[in-house]
């Protein structure tokens, strides 16, 4: 899966730092933590999805007789590869593989 950042865990990402001590803390250090938090929880957000690639899929269907995978969910298309993926893509069970 590619990377991407979720918003909870940038917000909480400071918080984990040893030097992170709202009580007790350098004033400057808190203000640059308290900013950076405001600002992580201002952007806008990615609409990201988990893609499955053909060679995961549960559609994907091995044709022994020509020696190739297709794919069942566009009606036969032959000779997939491994890293092509759409819409349909759901992760299969078991790989075969």
């Amino acid at each position: 899966m590619g990377e991407y950042i979720k918003r909870e865990e940038a917000i909480a990402y400071p918080l984990s730092w040893d030097h992170y001590d709202k009580a007790h803390g350098n004033r400057h250090f808190i203000a640059g933590v308290e900013s950076y938090r405001e600002y992580i929880e201002e952007l806008q957000t990615a609409d990201v999805v988990d893609v499955v690639r053909c060679k995961d899929c549960k559609h994907r269907i091995y044709d022994g007789s020509r020696d190739l995978y297709y794919c069942e969910m566009y009606h036969g298309m032959g000779d997939v590869s491994d890293d092509n993926y759409c819409s349909f893509g759901e992760k299969a069970d078991t790989l075969d593989d």
